[in-house]
């Protein structure tokens, strides 16, 4: 990192949001819902921040993913990732690496 941006500004503008809400439905307890329960992991991106929570502790009926959109915008839909480390073992074609070794 430059050490020029913000990185996870849209980690920290989720949990900011989160804890507002949060904040105002104490604050006004006329707005009614149900149960709140906040949760903050990381690798949100990939799911992985999750693999060390209890998901049976947390007793939530559904859950969210926040993440960062431009002020004022919705999202309700989004992709899912995953990531793989692959490890390939044979004889290099590539001439870079294979200089004088090619078939």
């Amino acid at each position: 990192a430059s050490g020029k941006t913000l990185l996870g500004a849209d980690d920290k503008a989720g949990v900011a949001i989160a804890m507002t809400m949060a904040a105002e439905l104490l604050a006004h307890p006329e707005i009614p819902h149900g149960k709140v329960r906040l949760c903050f992991t990381v690798d949100e991106e990939i799911g992985r921040g999750v693999t060390h929570l209890q998901l049976d502790d947390l007793q939530a009926d559904v859950a969210y993913t926040l993440d960062g959109a431009d002020a004022g915008e919705i999202i309700y839909e989004t992709f899912s990732a995953d990531k793989a480390v692959v490890n390939i073992t044979g004889v290099s074609t590539h001439p870079g690496d294979a200089k004088d070794k090619l078939v």
